[in-house]
């Protein structure tokens, strides 16, 4: 319950702290408002007024609202938010209903709070990068020692051609196009308005 974690141990010592806040999202009031009119009018997304009472992690408090789909038993209140004893990871649903408000993003906007949580540098501090392969163990995507392939890609500035000259008609171009490229195909991409497209990665 106290002192910092210690990833790299075997096992890993990890504080409850710690352990929670990588798979919910990032603590604040949204659109920096306390009452709950305001926060659903404020349309963010980007944090949850989730809270801390001592070790137990708490919800943000319930709507009190009334709507004939949902009815909170505890309106205005906290309740704690539960996680499955046998994995520690949080256990759904963690969220109840506030019609109207926005549905925040996952920590690192991962599909799921759980999705590649453990994601770490050298020195063992949170990092924006993705997971490395098996870093999450056997909850990993990719299993460790597997093959990684960076891309440098650059955002530019380029006009399009909308529509090619017709008869006396000029071309339609957009003077402000705005595009992902990779760094090795940019300058093919200025010079060919055929290859002025949407940049698409697929993989498995």
């Amino acid at each position: 319950e106290k002192g910092k974690s210690n990833w790299k141990s075997n096992p890993a010592v990890i504080n409850i702290k710690e352990w929670v806040e990588i798979q919910l999202p990032a603590q604040g009031k949204p659109g920096h408002k306390d009452d709950e009119k305001g926060q659903i009018i404020s349309y963010d997304a980007t944090v949850l007024d989730w809270a801390w009472d001592g070790n137990k992690a708490m919800s943000e408090k319930e709507s009190t609202i009334e709507n004939p789909k949902y009815h909170s038993p505890t309106p205005g209140k906290r309740r704690p938010i539960l996680f499955e004893p046998r994995t520690g990871k949080v256990s759904w649903p963690h969220l109840t209903p506030h019609f109207g408000k926005r549905v925040m993003f996952p920590p690192n906007h991962n599909p799921a709070p759980w999705l590649e949580m453990i994601h770490q540098d050298e020195n063992g501090l949170r990092t924006s990068e993705p997971a490395k392969p098996g870093e999450n163990g056997r909850w990993s995507l990719c299993p460790e020692n597997a093959g990684r392939k960076y891309y440098n890609i650059h955002f530019i500035n380029t006009p399009i051609e909308m529509a090619g000259a017709q008869g006396k008609e000029a071309p339609v171009i957009y003077p402000y196009g705005l595009i992902y490229v990779c760094h090795e195909e940019e300058d093919e991409v200025r010079k060919n308005n055929d290859k002025k497209l949407s940049l698409v990665f697929r993989a498995n």
